[in-house]
């Protein structure tokens, strides 16, 4: 008999979790309870604690975003698209250390730093889409698209500087906060350098379509009989599972860190989860002697 909440995931997404997905509705399964936690804390959150921590409902929606991207990756194994779940688990990853990173010192002097750095790139893509223009042609055909996007601007910058007003009134924000320029920067302070020189530049990598996967398989038809380039093929498959799995313990730490600042308790449970999750990937590394 099927877990509740995993037969509500496949019915919701119209799929069902295939057999050869080894553990997949084992971590599945973790996931979802992970992701109810979540909603349980934001739940029980008071008034009072959107007054002291004004950006909890970006952070959580950010989270919810991380949780999204997970349930992609769930859903391209279980089809078979598993190189397409490392582009999600990738992003994954990303999205976690940006949040961990929020959590870190000063989440909400952060925050409102990440969201003015969108408004001046943006402005500055604008004006990048306006200078490429080299044709007057070109520029006829893009001056109502860049009119409307610059409006669009004006219109987000607006609406964040009178959010960020409104919060100085009861809070102190440090203007002078400004977000590291490379993502290597922020896995470094939350600890998981280690992480990024290896999960995280792999999956990179993939995501950029560089020459690994097609070395491998050029080395395979010359080097391998036909059994061993099915084994190849299955291990590529079992490693984007894994990179799933990896991504999800991210998951599960941004969730923990949310519970900690914002609900003021250290949820034993996670560790258990987190442990769960660690013993399956650990399996699959001796089974495929990673």
């Amino acid at each position: 008999m099927k877990n509740v909440r995993i037969k509500e995931f496949e019915d919701f997404y119209g799929i069902t979790i295939p057999s050869d997905f080894e553990n997949g509705e084992k971590v599945v399964e973790l996931f979802l309870e992970l992701s109810s936690k979540l909603n349980m804390a934001m739940g029980e959150l008071k008034e009072d604690d959107f007054h002291q921590f004004p950006t909890i409902g970006i952070v959580y929606q950010l989270i919810n975003r991380i949780q999204e991207q997970l349930q992609g990756a769930f859903i391209n194994i279980c089809t078979k698209n598993h190189a397409s779940s490392e582009i999600l688990s990738r992003t994954a990853i990303e999205s976690a250390v940006n949040v961990l990173y929020f959590f870190k010192d000063d989440t909400e002097s952060k925050v409102f730093a990440w969201l003015k750095k969108y408004i001046e790139e943006d402005k500055q893509h604008i004006q990048d889409w306006e200078q490429s223009l080299k044709t007057l042609d070109k520029q006829q055909i893009h001056a109502p698209k860049i009119a409307v996007r610059q409006s669009l601007n004006l219109e987000k910058e607006s609406f964040v500087n009178q959010y960020i007003d409104e919060v100085k009134k009861v809070l102190s924000i440090d203007d002078s906060v400004r977000l590291p320029q490379k993502i290597l920067k922020k896995f470094q302070e939350v600890g998981e350098e280690t992480t990024y020189h290896t999960v995280y530049t792999r999956l990179s990598a993939m995501t950029h379509l560089n020459a690994e996967d097609t070395i491998s398989y050029m080395m395979a038809k010359v080097y391998f009989d036909k059994e061993k380039q099915i084994q190849m093929g299955l291990e590529h498959c079992a490693f984007s599972e894994y990179m799933c799995f990896y991504a999800v313990l991210f998951y599960a730490n941004t969730i923990e860190k949310f519970l900690m600042k914002y609900a003021q308790f250290q949820d034993a449970k996670i560790e258990s989860l987190r442990e769960k999750i660690l013993s399956i990937m650990n399996d699959m590394g001796k089974k495929w002697n990673w």
